[in-house]
């Protein structure tokens, strides 16, 4: 008997196919359904701009703002598009129960490290399966990352991510200080799980945090202090230069202090400059136990700029208190 079930069609190709594909749970062919991974943001943006983010076109230029992701908008979008497509599916013969969900991702969540597991790749989605839902359930409580309150969204607009394309913007959480009184920069760091893109200059990054997390207690006894966001220029692009100039002539405590009024004795004298003098009189100084001019190496470690970072409380942007 037990050879003869073996042999079962049913249970043999189910066998087989389990070699190469160990998730499957049946060979029934109308459990198959095809999956579309392309942020499904896109086309909203596209066909109707205002329904991804209302008012999008009145932002002003270089503006940062901190918004609130709508799950159930989300999710009420997604279960349209997949029942139309299993509709569709249908009217052209594709041998379908109805009950696939072709599109699981709205936001773009692809990020220079690929999922490696099949935890990871799930949690990348906006919604589980719909076939999982239950029947009482809500809109905007099945999101595959845990989460059914509004992600965080950093909203940049301008020319900072257009010069800057590698900058890096993430979250970074605050501490309070020894007495209490402020909320400094901690250790903790949370990246961008997704982003959003509007042409010419609008760039949305999400973050896997909610309001109440980032706005924090309003003090010590309260308890957490929130989030700072940080933007930052990428540290191993490096840039030379000096300084604009606030005074002239002398010399600088530090290199890192430099500017272009140490390389002239007046303004008059620094618009004849065209270039970085050696011999001028910055010559034979030594800072920081660096000569001036010896060498190139001496030269570009004197000009190196370090990189810029600003970090902004998350209650700057939210409205109460900050």
């Amino acid at each position: 008997m037990e050879v003869l079930r073996r042999l079962a069609p049913k249970d043999a190709v189910l066998a087989a196919v389990r070699n190469t594909m160990p998730t499957v749970e049946n060979t029934e062919l109308t459990t198959f359904a095809p999956s579309f991974p392309q942020p499904m943001y896109e086309p909203l943006r596209d066909y109707a701009p205002n329904l991804l983010l209302p008012g999008m076109d009145q932002v002003p230029s270089n503006t940062i703002a901190l918004l609130k992701t709508n799950p159930e908008l989300i999710e009420a979008y997604m279960v349209g598009l997949n029942h139309e497509m299993s509709r569709e599916l249908l009217w052209r013969g594709f041998p379908t129960d109805q009950r696939g969900t072709y599109f699981r991702q709205f936001w773009d969540a692809g990020g220079d490290e690929l999922p490696t597991t099949e935890a990871e790749r799930e949690s990348r989605f906006d919604i589980t399966r719909i076939t999982t839902w239950a029947a009482d359930s809500l809109l905007g409580t099945h999101s595959a990352r845990g989460s059914a309150v509004g992600q965080m969204v950093l909203l940049i607009r301008g020319d900072l991510l257009r010069r800057y394309p590698r900058a890096m913007v993430y979250a970074l959480e605050s501490v309070w200080s020894a007495d209490g009184t402020k909320r400094e920069l901690g250790t903790t760091e949370r990246y961008p799980i997704f982003r959003a893109t509007q042409s010419p200059d609008i760039t949305m990054l999400g973050f896997p945090l909610t309001e109440a997390d980032v706005r924090g207690a309003d003090n010590k006894a309260g308890g957490h202090p929130g989030w700072f966001f940080v933007l930052q220029e990428q540290p191993t692009e490096p840039r030379f230069g000096l300084d604009v100039a606030t005074t002239y002539g002398g010399t600088p405590p530090h290199w890192r202090d430099l500017t272009w009024g140490h390389l002239a004795q007046n303004e008059a004298a620094l618009k004849q400059i065209v270039y970085v003098p050696i011999d001028g009189l910055l010559n034979n100084t030594v800072v920081d136990q660096i000569p001036w001019g010896k060498n190139s190496a001496h030269m570009a470690t004197i000009t190196r700029q370090p990189p810029f970072r600003v970090a902004v409380h998350a209650r700057t942007w939210l409205p109460g208190q900050q």
